[in-house]
């Protein structure tokens, strides 16, 4: 099928699906379940390596599925994890942070999301033992988290 163009944005990708589309805005798609998923391009892998992720390690992870791997990274952006880490942590309760500090650096670490994987190591040890003075490392992750979910949504 031929298809004309609908789109109307400027990007450098190329549009790849059952049918050609005849457009100058070359987005690459591939269809994951229900939608379509961007491909990840080679500037967006270089700039998360350049903020800390392991994308190639990530990717062996993933089957080297660039569509899955980053349609589970915009997941980052919906986990509840960090939230209710920080409210576990306000009211002091330890067992809750460690649960909720354990989560999300198995779901990081999946992702290759390493600066905060390796921010969580300590954090999960001292919850584990029962020590809830991470006041330190709670600064440090909120500054983080924050950086990597406007980089990861910016995507």
């Amino acid at each position: 099928h031929k298809v004309q163009c609908k789109h109307k944005v400027q990007c450098k990708h190329k549009v790849q699906c059952k049918y050609k589309v005849q457009c100058k805005h070359k987005v690459k798609k591939i269809n994951i379940g229900k939608g379509m998923v961007l491909v990840m391009e080679k500037s967006e892998q270089d700039l998360l390596e350049s903020n800390g992720f392991d994308v190639e390690g990530a990717l062996k992870r993933f089957l080297n599925n660039e569509a899955l791997y980053k349609k589970c990274l915009k997941k980052f952006l919906n986990d509840k994890s960090y939230e209710q880490l920080k409210e576990a942590y306000a009211s002091s309760n330890c067992e809750e942070a460690f649960k909720c500090a354990h989560t999300m650096k198995g779901f990081v670490s999946n992702l290759g999301i390493n600066k905060m994987f390796h921010l969580l190591i300590p954090m999960v040890e001292k919850l584990r033992e029962q020590n809830i003075n991470i006041a330190e490392e709670m600064q440090q992750l909120d500054e983080l988290y924050h950086q990597t979910y406007k980089l990861i949504e910016d995507l």
